[in-house]
């Protein structure tokens, strides 16, 4: 449940904005020329490269371009707005699948011990869920073609991933996810970077957006 501070800093936003938007603590449009290494984040957050990510101008959802991965590459971010705790978060993006075994499309670990993180990965035909060094095989056979929405949220002990606005699997979670690195293209280890597209990456803390089937976005996520 929100706070009555919550619900006011949500009025703060004004009516021409998101609603949510006190609440987002990372956005990339990943907008720009195409071969351009510059990743803009509307929150001023400083993201590293790894391998050679490049912006792409020709599988894009929104804009002038996305993130073009080449199975080798991701971005990472340090920063305790990935800390979620046991509070509710929101990370979501548009996802075109390249076709690897093991595609990553974001996780708060990559590397070592993944206690405490939560990531969302296509595995072969269908997605794998990361919580807190557990890990769930769901949807073999769903994998959209082409640049497809994908949402992973957390309502108070509830769980959610959406695919394309539906509901493609729930469970209960109450458990801290305190790590504080964000990695946009890579899940669990370097052996699932994405190999495909990621566009408008959002990331929300202190809120989950949705707990049933919704339109996905028809326009980039606003600024402000």
């Amino acid at each position: 449940m929100r706070s009555v501070i919550a619900t006011q800093m949500m009025m703060m936003a004004g009516p021409q904005g998101d609603p949510n938007f006190p609440y987002v603590v990372s956005g990339l449009h990943f907008d720009g020329a195409g071969g351009s290494t510059t990743f803009t984040d509307i929150k001023g957050k400083t993201w590293t490269a790894s391998g050679s990510p490049v912006l792409d101008s020709t599988n894009k959802q929104f804009g002038t371009a996305s993130l073009g991965l080449n199975g080798s590459s991701s971005l990472s971010c340090s920063s305790s707005d990935f800390s979620f705790g046991t509070g509710d978060f929101t990370i979501r993006c548009w996802v075109r699948d390249g076709g690897n075994a093991n595609n990553g499309i974001f996780s708060t670990s990559f590397a070592g011990s993944h206690t405490g993180a939560v990531g969302l990965a296509i595995n072969g035909t269908g997605f794998i869920v990361q919580v807190n060094d557990t890990s769930q095989t769901f949807g073999t056979g769903t994998v959209p073609s082409g640049l497809f929405h994908a949402q992973l949220c957390r309502s108070g002990t509830s769980l959610f991933v959406f695919i394309n606005g539906n509901i493609a699997y729930s469970t209960g979670d109450s458990r801290n996810l305190a790590t504080g690195t964000m990695y946009i293209g890579g899940y669990y280890s370097t052996s699932f970077r994405m190999n495909g597209n990621i566009d408008d990456f959002e990331v929300y803390k202190g809120v989950c957006l949705n707990t049933s089937a919704f339109t996905p976005p028809t326009s980039a996520f606003l600024d402000l």
